[in-house]
């Protein structure tokens, strides 16, 4: 059994950041709860399925940040709680094959990341 199997489905995929062709980051949203799988990442511990969390206060878009460019910075109740590595891209823009590279991550990575396990987070 995947860990939060019944929430990290195809059909719950919003969209990725990164590059389709180099592993993209892939988030998953519902009206209850939302969540990323990470599938690259210089930090191997952080590579893996987030646990996901309520969309009650949770707000995401891009943002220009100096230095940086646009990214995804995701906020619960005014507070930053991730900020992404790229922009976020919307399957919504995207054809079907987006939609069918991203939801290898699902496969790809079935289990909880290790940083979970560790007892911390990166933002």
């Amino acid at each position: 059994m995947a860990f939060h199997d019944n929430f990290y489905i195809k059909e719950n995929i919003i969209g990725f950041t990164g590059s389709l062709n180099e592993l993209p980051t892939v988030y998953f949203l519902t009206d209850r709860h939302f969540g990323h799988i990470t599938q690259q990442h210089d930090e191997p511990d952080n590579v893996g399925r987030e646990v996901i969390d309520t969309t009650n206060g949770y707000v995401y878009g891009n943002e220009e940040i100096a230095g940086v460019g646009e990214v995804l910075c995701e906020y619960k109740h005014g507070r930053l709680i991730h900020r992404s590595r790229n922009k976020l891209i919307l399957l919504a823009h995207m054809n079907i094959d987006a939609a069918n590279i991203c939801a290898q991550s699902i496969w790809r990575h079935p289990r909880i990341k290790r940083i979970w396990h560790r007892g911390r987070r990166f933002a």
